[in-house]
């Protein structure tokens, strides 16, 4: 019985883990914001992206990538 448990239990986190952050958004209202340096630091970028709406900042190469909640979609 415990192992039916633990099996439901890690289904339900795993669905709700795949359908929370940016997967659920409008693609639509889904913006994208890239700034260049040298070096792309992960917590400097986390924390610019942090003060759009729902932002999330990531690492690819030198650039920092801002993902975030537009109300109007872009042009």
């Amino acid at each position: 019985m415990k192992i039916s448990s633990a099996a439901i239990f890690f289904f339900v986190i795993i669905t709700l883990s795949s359908v929370s952050g940016l997967s659920g958004w409008i693609p639509e209202h889904r913006c994208l914001d890239k700034s260049y340096s040298e070096k792309c630091d992960l917590y400097e970028c986390m924390q610019k992206c942090s003060g759009k709406p729902f932002g999330v900042g990531r690492c690819r190469w030198n650039y920092c990538i801002c993902t975030y909640y537009c109300h109007d979609p872009p042009k």
